[in-house]
């Protein structure tokens, strides 16, 4: 099957391969808030992370929600990546 990925133009890395964080997550600068991935395959081939409070939420419901989806923000993948270290917790 020919999958092609979706792009978005950002200000800072031009027009590149989309990504999904919680607006919590592309929000927040001063805090850590834990960082939780999707792993990329066939039906999730665009990266997709969320925070420790929206990942608390999900396991509460037990599966992906509408509601899940309403706090998702579009962000290229190299932001995606800044986004993830910003908030991952230290090893």
């Amino acid at each position: 099957m020919d999958k092609t990925l979706r792009t978005v133009k950002c200000g800072t890395h031009g027009n590149v391969g989309i990504a999904f964080v919680c607006c919590h997550a592309a929000s927040e600068h001063d805090r850590r808030l834990g960082f939780y991935e999707v792993a990329l395959d066939d039906e999730s081939p665009e990266p997709q992370g969320w925070c420790a409070s929206c990942e608390e939420r999900l396991m509460q419901a037990g599966h992906w929600t509408d509601e899940h989806a309403e706090v998702l923000v579009v962000v290229c993948e190299f932001c995606f990546d800044t986004i993830k270290r910003r908030h991952q917790h230290a090893a």
